[in-house]
């Protein structure tokens, strides 16, 4: 079985998988060994892993918790949560069903990540922020952006989808924020 062992990692070039935090790893071997020799010589250096660790930044929101995101709001729009919220904390909970803590209120929930400027950069799962009065850049009010320019909020009316560029919402605009956690 050893000598099986020995043969299938002759013949691999390196293994890699994705660690934590989207970290890629390689294990990488020393293959250069003189195949050609017919001695027994049991007395050489094993071969030895060598691990390379290519970190990079971590990713905000990875697709599947993006996708869990968008399935919960989906849901809840077709049948609302029956506890009382607020805005934020339909945020909060949207959130904490895809796996991720997010602060409590409407101004923390804003400093929560990389900020989006221009709506058509938005992307599902990304926050989406308000103010209450046009011209004012203090944020009173978040949604959830579920993709085609739409956004997810419970507003007074309710749990609504409505479109960014709707001629209420458009001015009162503040930015996007895509979460990095």
């Amino acid at each position: 079985m050893a000598r099986l062992n020995r043969r299938i990692f002759a013949y691999m070039v390196g293994v890699f998988f994705v660690g934590v935090a989207g970290t890629l790893v390689v294990l990488e071997w020393n293959l250069h060994s003189n195949s050609n020799s017919t001695s027994k010589d049991t007395h050489t250096a094993p071969r030895v892993p060598k691990v390379v660790i290519t970190a990079s930044a971590p990713t905000p929101l990875a697709s599947y918790r993006r996708e869990k995101i968008y399935n919960t709001v989906k849901q809840l729009l077709a049948n609302p949560p029956d506890q009382p919220l607020d805005a934020s904390g339909f945020v909060q909970y949207v959130y904490e069903q895809a796996g991720i803590t997010l602060p409590r209120t409407v101004q923390e929930q804003s400093t929560t990540g990389s900020p989006i400027t221009n709506p058509a950069q938005l992307q599902e799962g990304d926050l989406v922020f308000f103010s209450s009065t046009p011209g004012v850049s203090q944020v009173t009010f978040d949604g959830i952006y579920i993709g085609n320019g739409q956004v997810a909020g419970l507003t007074t009316h309710g749990l609504r989808a409505f479109a960014i560029s709707n001629t209420y919402w458009r001015p009162l605009f503040q930015f996007g924020v895509t979460v990095s956690n």
